[in-house]
């Protein structure tokens, strides 16, 4: 550069050295000066990482790497350890992302550490509960319908596998529909209870969940009578 005054930004450790060349009617001068700059350690973080996930789930985890140096390169290994478990052994890796899928519930201790070229190292950790299958049931009415009206209702799950879901529908204790699939639908035919079960099946994973709808009696319409006397 030129001019009176210069900066510039270190992008590694090492020493620079700055010479300062002055030209004048005079002629020509010369001085230089040394820096040593030190290496600073990255700081790291770990991006969507699940608060929880249901045993048999795959988990993908992500590292995020910041240095002052933009010259330095990294290196990230991985643990992840069951911390509520017993026998155990714990998930290894390298690498900027991650995968791994526990298969026993309890709560998992996730660490990344990122080491760069000059030995400097940061670590970052993410705790992930790992729990059984869990299903729910979403569109049940918030307050008693009537009878005649349809119910339509969808099974959600807890985990990204594949979950067969199957649904079985009681009226006053005695059966009254059944289907498959995530979505279903009835429609009372007569006031009363109508107790709802979902069952999920995810491998070797099972969840079930019930919700109960309160169907009332609607007054029948009224008719008109048309004959002769009317």
């Amino acid at each position: 550069g030129t001019g009176q005054q210069f900066s510039y930004t270190p992008n590694d450790n090492g020493t620079y050295v700055a010479t300062l060349t002055v030209t004048g009617p005079g002629g020509t001068d010369m001085t230089t000066a040394a820096t040593a700059v030190s290496n600073l350690a990255p700081s790291l973080s770990i991006d969507n990482a699940p608060d929880s996930v249901a045993t048999g789930s795959l988990v993908t985890l992500t590292s995020v790497v910041d240095d002052p140096g933009a010259a330095d390169t990294h290196t990230i290994t991985w643990t992840v350890a069951c911390t509520t478990c017993t026998a155990v052994p714990p998930f290894t890796g390298s690498g900027q992302s991650f995968s791994f899928t526990p298969t026993v519930e309890g709560t998992y201790l996730a660490t990344a550490t990122a080491t760069d070229d000059d030995g400097a190292t940061a670590s970052f950790s993410t705790v992930i509960e790992v729990v059984g299958l869990k299903v729910s049931i979403q569109g049940v009415p918030a307050g008693a319908i009537f009878e005649g009206q349809a119910i339509s209702l969808t099974g959600v799950a807890n985990t990204m596998a594949p979950v067969n879901f199957n649904w079985n529908v009681t009226k006053n204790g005695s059966p009254f529909a059944s289907g498959g699939g995530p979505n279903f639908a009835f429609t009372p035919d007569d006031d009363g209870d109508y107790e709802v079960t979902l069952s999920g099946v995810s491998g070797s994973l099972q969840g079930k969940a019930t919700a109960l709808v309160t169907a009332l009696n609607r007054n029948p319409f009224p008719v008109d009578v048309i004959g002769p006397n009317s």
